[in-house]
C-alpha cells in the first residue's frame, strides 16, 4: 500500500540573481526487495503569509527517477519555502541555490522528510 512521504524545503528562492534547483527521487526501486510504487508529488509554495503561492504537482515519478526543476521556471520571483507531498513511499529531495551560472557562490541541501500532520482532535490513546 503506497504511504505518503512528505519533504520540506526550508528555503527556495528566484530572486535578485539567485535560483533553486530542486529534485525529488522516487527511490521505491532497491535492492532489498521493496515493493516499487509510482506516484507525484503536490508542490505547495510559500512566498508570503500563509497560502501558499504556488501549488502544482509533478508528473508522475516511476520508481528509479527522479524529478528536477527550477524555481524560475515554477515560481518566478519567489522566496520562501516548499512542501512537495508525495504519493509514494521513500521520496527524497535535494535543493541547490545558486546565483544564475553557478558562478560566485552556491549551495545545496537535503530535504526533510516530516510526518504527515494528525488533524488537532486526533485521539492518540487508541
Amino acid at each position: 500500500m503506497p504511504g505518503p512521504t512528505n519533504l520540506l524545503y526550508p528555503y527556495v528562492l528566484n530572486q535578485n540573481g539567485f535560483d533553486t534547483g530542486f529534485s525529488i527521487a522516487n527511490t521505491s526501486a532497491d535492492p532489498y526487495g521493496t515493493a516499487t510504487q509510482t506516484g507525484t508529488c503536490t508542490l505547495s509554495i510559500y512566498s508570503t503569509g500563509t497560502t501558499p503561492t504556488v501549488t502544482l504537482t509533478t508528473p508522475s515519478i516511476a520508481p528509479g527517477t527522479v524529478y528536477a526543476n527550477l524555481f524560475s521556471t515554477i515560481a518566478p520571483g519567489v522566496a520562501g519555502y516548499m512542501f512537495a507531498s508525495c504519493t509514494f513511499t521513500y521520496a527524497h529531495g535535494f535543493a541547490f541555490i545558486s546565483d544564475v551560472g553557478a558562478r560566485n557562490i552556491a549551495m545545496g541541501y537535503l530535504a526533510t522528510v516530516v510526518q504527515t500532520p494528525r488533524p488537532n482532535n486526533e485521539n492518540l490513546n487508541n
